[in-house]
């Protein structure tokens, strides 16, 4: 994963260690994923096996379904977007329109948890 992919990033991200989500075509099976880092407008995921999700390419139209429960007002429900990069087991996703602004006061939250943390 290059440096290119870090100097493009809009917004702060929030490391993740153990939350799930699942990464689909749109109308496809999900793949079952680890949020390794969250942004407002975009998310970087760790698959389990390439073989499975060989069909989530670069460039791909996807949908992010079931972020973490922890992060409010996203929970059960689904996120358009597409892959702009995949190495591996992980892959780089933006999404199409960044996350609902109620989101944001819970997100600074934790963003201020981690700097306090540090």
């Amino acid at each position: 994963m290059g440096t290119d992919y870090e100097e493009k990033r809009q917004t702060p991200r929030i490391a993740m260690d153990a939350d799930f989500c699942e990464v689909a075509l749109p109308g496809g099976q999900g793949h079952l994923a680890i949020v390794r880092d969250i942004s407002l407008g975009g998310v970087r995921v760790e698959f389990s096996s390439c073989d499975e999700t060989s069909a989530l390419c670069t460039g791909c139209p996807v949908q992010v379904r079931d972020l973490p429960e922890a992060w409010e007002g996203l929970a059960g429900k689904s996120f358009p977007g597409r892959m702009v990069w995949r190495e591996g087991l992980f892959a780089g996703i933006a999404f199409s329109q960044p996350l609902p602004a109620e989101t944001k006061d819970f997100w600074y939250f934790r963003l201020l948890q981690l700097d306090l943390r540090a």
